[in-house]
């Protein structure tokens, strides 16, 4: 067995996974079969696929407009050989450079990190997601996946901006696993012993032909549950509402479900929209205490009601924005549009960056979060203390519970002193 091939082995069966289970299966059924000889690939040709260079590299990121758009793709690994690359493997190192890069374009406006992964192994994937975390504070990065951004693939993805899939896209898997093969019965059979000189109790742990012992077991256990608590608390502060633990033991979700979970942002729908994007330092102007309070779990419905307000149908571009007065927003509320001295205002924010175009609308971003009102018709208009009579005539009337759902409305209201003439 080649040194190269005893290393993928060991990878296989002995390190820590981020990925679905069916696809580890598949990974391990090509091994198997390369070790068993039953795969028809001409001898050599691995060792040379795997010293093989590539003629030529594949451009960092691909650019739609003025947003660059960056792929991850396939199963994920750290410092991955031509062979594997050609399978169509992505290797971290070369996803952080591509997102460095549109970073650091001054033609580049907005990212879009386009993951298709069902995951892969753990080396390289924290540190990948963090920078995207951190790069995210430089240029909007939108998350998107249309087929699956499981384990791995999710880690990274929910390091963005804000997370887009489609209804039928898989996304979640937050979960880590260690396969270790146990070989000592099949070694029985062939009547071989397999002797094992040590120094460590944990030290062989894995070797072919042994079984684990307690101890070395639970510290395999342990090094997952740590990897799995790095994986949840790097979800939880990246994501902007609350996640669950319940959510984040190794499960799937479809489209919707990873809404309500919290592990997606929006289902990407025919469009177009027009978002008014905040940015970290726009969050951090929040009145103390504003943020902490909206990511408690009770208030996940108010959270929804102030992204939405930053949503609107259309497509609005800056010169759109600037000609108009304010459009209905996502969450049925008014968002005013106001322009003057060259600068385009959404309610009590500003536009730094505008018409960043993207397949399915248009964002701008702001420097500022826009709060919409949270008083219904009535409560604004009892606060107001002007609106007595008109209030009592509307309770009268059975209006005033239909003047406390959702609406939309626009009421045209009379004073008490117009009542009075």
């Amino acid at each position: 067995m080649s040194g190269k091939l005893s290393h993928v082995l060991h990878a296989v069966y002995c390190e820590p996974w981020l990925i679905r289970p069916e696809m580890h299966a598949r990974i391990r059924e090509i091994v198997e079969a390369h070790v068993t000889g039953q795969a028809h690939v001409p001898g050599g040709i691995i060792e040379a696929l795997a010293e093989a260079k590539p003629t030529t590299r594949p451009e960092p990121f691909r650019m739609v407009n003025d947003v660059a758009v960056v792929g991850l793709s396939g199963v994920i690994g750290k410092r991955v050989g031509a062979l594997e690359k050609s399978s169509g493997v992505t290797d971290v190192d070369d996803a952080a450079e591509a997102i460095e890069m549109a970073a650091a374009d001054q033609h580049v406006k907005g990212i879009v990190l386009h993951v298709d992964s069902p995951g892969g192994t753990v080396t390289g994937v924290p540190e990948l997601a963090e920078k995207v975390r951190s790069l995210r504070s430089v240029k909007p990065i939108v998350g998107f996946t249309d087929t699956q951004a499981a384990s791995a693939g999710y880690w990274v993805l929910s390091q963005a901006s804000a997370i887009v899939s489609t209804p039928s896209a898989v996304t979640g898997s937050v979960g880590v696993y260690l396969p270790v093969l146990d070989q000592a019965a099949r070694f029985d059979a062939m009547g071989l012993k397999q002797e094992v000189i040590k120094a460590g109790r944990f030290k062989g742990a894995g070797i072919p032909g042994t079984r684990l012992t307690d101890d070395q077991r639970s510290m395999l256990q342990d090094r997952v549950n740590v990897l799995h608590g790095m994986f949840r608390a790097s979800v939880r502060e990246a994501r902007p509402g609350p996640v669950s633990d319940d959510v984040m033991e190794g499960q799937t979700f479809f489209g919707a479900e990873a809404v309500a979970a919290g592990l997606v942002d929006v289902l990407k729908s025919d469009g177009p929209f027009t978002v008014f994007a905040p940015t970290d330092e726009a969050f951090a102007k929040l009145p103390t205490g504003t943020l902490k309070s909206l990511l408690q779990p009770e208030n996940k419905d108010k959270l929804a009601a102030i992204l939405t307000y930053h949503v609107a149908p259309g497509k609005l571009t800056a010169n759109d924005v600037s000609r108009a007065t304010g459009v209905v927003s996502a969450n049925g509320q008014w968002l005013e549009f106001k322009s003057s001295n060259g600068k385009v205002m959404v309610d009590a924010a500003t536009v730094v960056t505008a018409d960043i175009k993207c397949a399915n609308g248009v964002i701008h971003v702001i420097d500022r979060v826009v709060l919409p009102e949270q008083q219904n018709i009535v409560q604004v208009a009892a606060g107001a203390k002007t609106f007595k009579t008109l209030l009592t005539a509307a309770t009268s009337a059975g209006l005033a519970g239909a003047l406390q759902s959702e609406g939309p409305f626009t009421v045209f209201a009379p004073t008490d002193e117009a009542f009075a003439k």
